[in-house]
């Protein structure tokens, strides 16, 4: 039984890294990183509206990797989320391409924004390290 663990959890661990896409290529959002997206429903509105409404905004801009400077989440992608008290937590997105990513990589709730009445776009602020598996330009 020992030797199959020891067998099985590198096996696992090197499944999961080459899941990532055939060439292993990752992109990683670090905790903290920031970045705008735009919404047509105003954060001053939200903060009136029940905890549980649903909310999406899209990005004006790509949002580049921490660890290569490339495209993470292409511009035009919408950001899925729901307002809870005086936040919105982002949980998903969908890309240009229409490939949803959702909870298999980003764990729950992968960004927050505060409802700011000041402002007219969200500040989105990523909660932990996302490793996003890297796209082709066709699935972007």
């Amino acid at each position: 039984m020992k030797i199959m663990r020891l067998f099985c959890i590198p096996f696992v661990m090197l499944a999961a890294a080459a899941y990532a896409d055939g060439n292993g290529d990752v992109r990683t959002i670090v905790a903290s990183q920031q970045f705008e997206c735009r919404s047509s429903v105003k954060p001053s509105f939200l903060r009136e509206e029940f905890d549980g409404t649903p909310v999406q905004c899209v990005l004006p801009a790509d949002l580049l990797a921490s660890n290569s400077k490339e495209v993470a989440i292409p511009a035009g992608t919408q950001l899925l989320g729901w307002k809870r008290r005086d936040s919105v937590e982002w949980t998903a997105w969908t890309t240009p391409a229409r490939n949803i990513v959702g909870d298999e990589v980003v764990h729950g709730v992968a960004f927050e924004s505060t409802l700011d009445a000041r402002r007219d776009t969200f500040t989105v602020v990523a909660l932990h390290d996302i490793a996003i598996p890297g796209l082709d330009a066709a699935e972007r």
